[in-house]
């Protein structure tokens, strides 16, 4: 479904019109970030497991950048001829952040073993941080 630039902005005025009406009223709005809170640390983790947990959020956050330049990339095609030829850079870009993913999960298992942490298939997140 398309969108036009002054559906969108009808729709953002509605929903800022509406966010105004609910705070006169007095009613709390719930509003969720983008961005997701990092994950809670427990103070006895030592550097490394820090840096390991550090390193597999990275890996998350990136899956997800991955994810969506390759959304991107497919809907490239299906836009006019000025955007349609940014295809090949898109593309480009999905493979760069792909190679990344895989040089971070590779440096994260490197920096596991040197620290002597096992951490359980890959999921640095596991490394029994929590609290005690």
């Amino acid at each position: 479904m398309k969108i036009s630039k002054r559906q969108l902005r009808r729709m953002i005025r509605g929903e800022k019109s509406r966010f105004r009406r609910l705070r006169e009223q007095g009613e709390e709005i719930a509003v969720l970030d983008a961005v997701a809170a990092p994950a809670p640390m427990s103070e006895n983790a030592v550097p490394e497991q820090e840096m390991i947990v550090e390193m597999e959020l990275a890996q998350n956050a990136l899956q997800q950048v991955v994810e969506s330049v390759q959304a991107a990339a497919g809907l490239c095609p299906e836009c006019g001829p000025e955007v349609a030829v940014q295809a090949p850079i898109v593309e480009a870009m999905v493979a760069q952040a792909e190679a990344l993913q895989e040089m971070l999960e590779a440096q994260t298992e490197i920096v596991a073993e040197s620290a002597g942490m096992d951490i359980g298939g890959g999921d640095a997140l596991a490394v029994g941080l929590a609290p005690a």
